[in-house]
């Protein structure tokens, strides 16, 4: 049980929320509804050298939302890579503002085929009407191909 002391658009001083007994789903556009998308390997995006690139997207209704995930980049055995970046954005394509996503520089570095998984940043999102939401990747590397999937996370706060 939660207890919540006072605050906007919160229950009164000793009001009780209950929370479930069982391992269900929080109702929609309740407290702690989740929703989730994902993108597996076979469904990878091809990222080109340098180019901020959509690996997913989620349209998302009108709240307080908590979100979060991960993206993998594959990339063949010869790809040599020198940054990963990877985050959440209101915009398709582009990088959100600082804070919104993570950045690795590196020294050349040939993958051999290793997978990397990069965890986002988690952000609070305040929508007012249903909007998209995206995960996007970036990385600078030669020689050959890289490729981008993942998962976002997304749970109303309030």
């Amino acid at each position: 049980l939660l207890n919540f002391i006072g605050g906007k658009n919160m229950p009164k001083k000793g009001t009780q929320l209950l929370g479930t007994t069982t391992n269900d789903e929080g109702q929609q556009g309740t407290y702690g509804e989740y929703n989730e998308t994902i993108v597996t390997s076979a469904n990878a995006v091809s990222l080109v050298t340098t180019v901020s690139k959509t690996v997913m997207s989620k349209s998302l209704p009108a709240g307080d939302w908590e979100v979060s995930g991960v993206v993998n980049f594959i990339p063949t055995a010869t790809t040599s890579i020198t940054q990963l970046q990877e985050g959440i954005s209101l915009t398709a394509n582009t990088l959100g503002s600082d804070n919104t996503y993570t950045s690795d520089s590196m020294p050349a570095y040939v993958s051999g085929g290793l997978i990397q998984r990069k965890n986002i940043p988690t952000q609070r999102i305040l929508i007012a009407t249903t909007t998209t939401i995206y995960v996007v990747a970036n990385a600078t590397f030669t020689v050959d191909t890289l490729t981008a999937f993942g998962i976002l996370h997304c749970r109303r706060m309030r």
